[in-house]
């Protein structure tokens, strides 16, 4: 292997393990956030998690305030479940108190809406549902019967919704005058977002607001006052191909942002974010290109709306000439519940792996772009996820020798910092990892995720992992290490409609994957890049290139099907010119079918497959 496809192979394996993220025993759900609320200048925010900003797990979701620079619990709910204690934030936007709504007894309990005094800490608890709601059609899901909840400006008034027919209500700040608004089914935005104005207008959408249809109905934008009288038809999008969600309006109500997949001609087209006045008049989309875009803010004034699209924040003047400005730039992460502050200047929001739960709370300025995240966090405890550590290839145990990723949260501060110098590092952004109480040579560092290499010399028993973030130690995990664990490095391929998993197996010195484009024959040998071949001869020291001569064989070989046919196997070891990678040249055995051939390496613990090449 040339020293261009060394560089240009390092790459391609660093991108795969970066987004190997697919394992939800790996990833978990450390933290479970409730999305951030802000008050009028977006310097107080309130939000929900059930780990402590210093990383201790806790058996309950607490509310949260960040203020002047620290972080107060303000509920202490504990029990069997994190599910157990808050379920939705809100924040009147100028007197200093919040709404929130809660499981007090877990999943199966009575729900409730609070109002908390943010300087005191006073809990009142408004309401207590008992009623059962329309649950997720799927085994083992829950949600919350009851919430989201909103407050009026003044937090004289609490509107909340609930997962039933008419599901709206309306409370007094003192918990008296509950009222059951006459809306027969509808959908209010999520808490950190106004829908209420005012002079006590608020917004929502549904399909049928007055009873069941006879036919099936758009679903607009609606208005409705607290007391529950004067209805009023914002949109009327007239087929029921189209959809309405998220809608959310400026202080006055004369301006509602919500996402739609509306579309002037006719046709659905992915959700895009959209404008009209009260009145139904001046209905504009302000989200342009192809991509979703969901998640809309509006400032008081109506002059600012936020939202996501293509895994970034967005923010649009709605007054201006209509340039969208990208406020993150965002590569490994994915950004989530945008909620601006009154002003429209600050945006809070949370931030989490692309595939995973958001486990950090950020804010930023909206008048430019944000390059580092690092020095704007509200709320990112550093954790090591239960069963995080596991091979790099995505699915295996760790083995001796190999690349290996640690799963967390809040781990490096950059977006991605990786080594560029053999050796490799024993640290990268300050995040170290330990094995056994040794420091391990480091390829990658994420905000989610470690790849480092295990030393050959690492015995194959249980060992102790344990990640440094500075000078905070984070507490060890116990986690078994096998002599081998064959695999190959997967990649996704895409054709039209034809989709599945292509194994890192390429034509003999081209870097030219066997696949459907370019498929395998009979006879040929095909270079297969993975990892857990063992300890090798000669021994290659962790984080250094393995020799090309002698190369480091594999002291065990190993055994490969291709199609269920044994594959002659006539070179398995580290790759030479790389750490912690591993090669395979096997021959295409003969007798196959054209079309699509599965990978299966036989291993101590049985047959491992799901991937595949192509022959012809």
């Amino acid at each position: 292997m040339g020293r261009v496809m060394r560089h240009a192979f390092l790459s391609f394996v660093l991108s795969i393990i970066l987004h190997a993220q697919t394992s939800p025993v790996r990833l978990g759900d450390p933290v479970n956030l409730i999305s951030p609320a802000t008050d009028a200048q977006g310097f107080t925010v309130l939000f929900g998690a059930s780990v402590a900003p210093d990383g201790t797990a806790q058996k309950g979701t607490n509310l949260y305030l960040f203020g002047g620079g620290s972080i107060r619990q303000l509920t202490h709910y504990a029990g069997d479940s994190n599910l157990t204690g808050v379920t939705s934030v809100t924040y009147a936007e100028s007197v200093g108190f919040g709404a929130f709504t809660s499981l007090p007894t877990g999943p199966g309990g009575a729900e409730e809406v609070h109002l908390i005094d943010r300087s005191s800490a006073e809990d009142r608890t408004l309401v207590s549902d008992h009623g059962s709601c329309i649950q997720p059609a799927c085994v083992s899901c829950f949600r919350p019967c009851v919430g989201p909840v909103h407050l009026s400006a003044d937090a004289s008034k609490a509107l909340y919704a609930v997962a039933r027919q008419q599901p709206f209500f309306v409370v007094n700040g003192d918990g008296t005058g509950l009222v059951h608004l006459p809306v027969y089914s509808g959908s209010l935005a999520p808490s950190p977002q106004r829908v209420i104005s005012l002079s006590g207008l608020f917004v929502f959408t549904s399909s049928a607001p007055s009873g069941p249809t006879f036919a099936a109905a758009a679903t607009d934008v609606y208005t409705m006052n607290l007391a529950g009288t004067a209805l009023n038809h914002v949109t009327k999008f007239g087929s029921a191909m189209f959809f309405a969600s998220n809608a959310t309006m400026n202080q006055d109500g004369s301006l509602i942002a919500f996402e739609s997949n509306f579309s002037v001609n006719g046709a659905p087209q992915n959700n895009q974010i959209w404008l009209v006045h009260l009145d139904g008049s001046g209905l504009r989309q302000i989200s342009t290109g192809p991509d979703l875009a969901s998640d809309p803010s509006i400032s008081a004034d109506g002059s600012v709306v936020t939202f996501l699209q293509s895994g970034q924040i967005k923010r649009v003047d709605t007054s201006g000439d209509g340039i969208v400005l990208t406020l993150t730039k965002l590569s490994i992460s994915a950004p989530r519940n945008p909620a601006l502050s009154q002003d429209g200047a600050q945006l809070v929001f949370t931030r989490g792996p692309q595939s995973g739960s958001a486990a950090a709370v950020y804010r930023i300025p909206t008048d430019s772009a944000s390059n580092s995240l690092s020095s704007l966090g509200i709320y990112a405890p550093h954790l090591l996820n239960s069963n995080g550590v596991a091979s790099a290839a995505g699915y295996g145990a760790p083995s001796p020798g190999s690349l290996i990723s640690v799963y967390g949260a809040n781990l490096g501060s950059a977006e991605l910092t990786q080594a560029n110098v053999f050796p490799l590092p024993m640290s990268l952004d300050s995040v170290s990892l330990l094995v056994n109480g040794q420091p391990v040579p480091v390829l990658a560092v994420t905000p989610w995720q470690i790849n480092a290499q295990l030393p050959q010399s690492t015995p194959a028993a249980s060992a102790t992992f344990q990640v440094r973030v500075g000078s905070v130690a984070l507490p060890s995990a116990s986690v078994e290490v096998n002599s081998v664990s064959p695999e190959n490095f997967v990649f996704p391929f895409t054709r039209g409609n034809l989709s599945y998993s292509q194994a890192a197996a390429f034509h003999a010195g081209t870097g030219i994957a066997a696949d459907m484009d370019h498929p395998a024959a009979a006879g040929e040998t095909l270079e297969i890049y993975g990892l857990g071949f063992g300890v090798t001869d000669p021994v290659v020291d962790a984080g250094v290139p393995s020799p090309a001569s002698p190369p480091a064989r594999a002291r065990q070989m190993p055994q490969l099907q291709i199609g269920g046919v044994k594959a002659a196997i006539t070179f398995a070891g580290l790759t030479p010119g790389l750490a912690g990678v591993y090669q395979v040249n096997a021959v295409v055995p003969a007798g196959l079918a054209s079309g699509l051939q599965n990978l299966t390496w036989i291993g101590p613990g049985g047959p491992v497959n799901g991937s595949s090449i192509a022959v012809q």
